[in-house]
């Protein structure tokens, strides 16, 4: 025999013996292109050899490495550049231990890669076939079966569930983790990243404290917030559990992370409602007798004015205090509906109309340091809206801003149209995309601190108490954009001053059709 004889049969019997091996086999490039399978690797994808040559590894499976380089760093853990892991793979469906074995050329560079895919289960199964009568076997089977249960079941549970080992870095988390964090996998179990920090928490105890309360108390409770990836914040319940070995050292920790925001935001929902109820009910008593108070302040001005010639500069002061009690005298007239749980009919405004109207009312009752420097957009847009909305929401938040400035500075008042291409988070809700008006309202304050952000919104709250704040600026602000079907976001930095954005969406009234009047 000849040597190309040989090689040729050295050849077939190696393509035989891979193709005879129950593992799934791949040979690929650098680029991840499938260049080689066995037999058991075609028949799971129910495909020809030949089919699946020239595909590439992610429309296969999802557990690939990222091109493969003769630079590739590899992790230290690694023995001899061979990659070995036991994952769960949504498209093969069950859990695989997947080993990966780059190989080189005669010039020592990195040419591709041998991807061995182990399913225990199936060899389980093997042994339970050949063994049937193994009391042994049979319990290893059935064992086997708990534990991928057991992983299906943390796979698909609601709560997120984090393993680390006992320097606190993540080893593994579930799919509910990544959909609340909006995290990708491999940056989460890339190594870098360590659950403490994570969690942000003033209260959690560093890790030598930690190590110490699990191994007294066995569990630590707490709750806080996580920033996710697209700058959301989510409130959180967490429990952290140790693992231990027979010897009773711990060897890992489990977190049970559980996502309460829709709980949080109820509570402080219905909290808010039954502030706002209690106001109302002493409001509505105050209105009444304001009201009748009211009307007399209007007769006594329109008497005093019918008593001045035209174009007299008395006549028109008393025509512009007029102007502002029938303001009031609107204010009143809601107060008195908000009591009553009434919906009066509001009819569409145009937008820009009803904020250049309540900039000239505002800017009346700003302390005489203050200004407003507006700068609006032509739009004709309309808003479900009355002048006494607008006027409310412009006052409340230029009244803040004057305060916030010590009585001195600029305000600068925008408008502007703004198309949502997807879901916007404001406070304590979210806006669906869409068109709206978006009116904002900047000063260059001190600023709100941080740990206070969340409470400002909420009735009664306030850092002014010995100056006579009353904590309904930003809760009228808010409730007032939330009846109109839009909703607010607050840009503050301390020392930098403050920025709110009110977003109210756009009415668009519908088109009569041709010889309708």
């Amino acid at each position: 025999m000849g040597v190309n004889d040989a090689v040729f049969s050295a050849k077939k019997e190696l393509e035989h013996t891979i193709d005879s091996v129950h593992d799934l086999i791949c040979v690929v490039d650098r680029k991840n292109v499938i260049k080689r399978v066995n037999m058991s690797f075609a028949r799971h994808f129910n495909m020809h050899p030949s089919a699946l040559i020239g595909k590439k590894c992610d429309e296969l499976f999802d557990f690939y490495l990222p091109r493969l380089s003769s630079e590739q760093e590899y992790p230290s853990s690694a023995k001899k550049n061979v990659l070995q892991q036991t994952i769960h793979s949504e498209r093969l469906g069950g859990f695989f231990q997947i080993t990966v074995s780059p190989f080189n050329d005669s010039s020592n560079t990195t040419v591709g890669a041998v991807y061995v895919i182990h399913n225990p289960h199936q060899q389980v199964g093997d042994k339970a076939r050949f063994r049937t009568r193994d009391t042994h076997a049979r319990e290893k089977i059935a064992a086997q079966d708990e534990l991928l249960r057991t992983a299906s079941i943390i796979e698909r549970v609601p709560e997120s569930v984090v393993l680390t080992d006992t320097n606190w870095g993540i080893s593994y988390v579930n799919p509910a983790f990544l959909k609340m964090t909006g995290l990708d996998r491999r940056q989460v179990l890339s190594g870098k990243m360590n659950l403490l920090p994570f969690f942000q928490h003033a209260c959690l105890p560093e890790k030598d404290k930690m190590e110490k309360l699990m191994l007294d108390k066995g569990i630590w409770h707490g709750s806080f917030v996580v920033r996710c990836k697209d700058g959301s914040r989510r409130d959180t319940r967490a429990q952290i559990s140790p693992l231990k070995g027979p010897d009773g050292a711990i060897t890992n920790y489990v977190a049970i992370l559980c996502d309460v925001t829709h709980e949080v935001r109820l509570e402080r929902r219905i909290r808010n409602v039954e502030k706002l109820e209690a106001i109302g009910i002493a409001a509505g008593g105050t209105a009444h007798d304001f009201n009748n108070i009211l009307g007399g302040i209007i007769g006594s001005i329109e008497l005093a004015a019918e008593q001045l010639e035209d174009g007299d500069p008395v006549r028109t002061d008393l025509e512009l205090a007029l102007g502002y009690a029938e303001d009031a005298k609107k204010l009143v007239s809601q107060i008195l509906t908000f009591k009553r749980q009434g919906s009066p009919t509001v009819l569409p405004s145009a937008g820009l109309d009803l904020v250049q109207s309540a900039i000239a009312v505002t800017r009346g009752l700003l302390p005489k340091g203050v200004r407003i420097v507006q700068k609006l957009q032509p739009t004709t847009w309309q808003l479900v809206a009355e002048s006494t909305h607008m006027h409310q929401i412009l006052m409340n938040l230029c009244t803040n801003a004057a305060q916030a400035m010590d009585g001195q500075g600029a305000i600068k008042v925008t408008l502007a149209e703004a198309i949502l291409e997807g879901p916007l988070a404001v406070y304590d809700n979210q806006l669906p995309e869409g068109e709206y008006l978006h009116l904002a309202v900047r000063d260059n304050g001190r600023g709100i601190p941080e740990e206070i952000r969340d409470q400002v919104f909420e009735p009664l709250f306030t850092t002014r108490k010995s100056a006579g704040g009353t904590g309904m600026g930003l809760p009228i602000v808010h409730a007032v954009s939330q009846k109109l079907g839009g909703g607010v976001v607050l840009d503050s930095r301390q020392g930098r001053g403050t920025t709110v954005h009110v977003y109210l969406p756009r009415c668009i009234p519908p088109t009569l059709s041709p010889g309708i009047s």
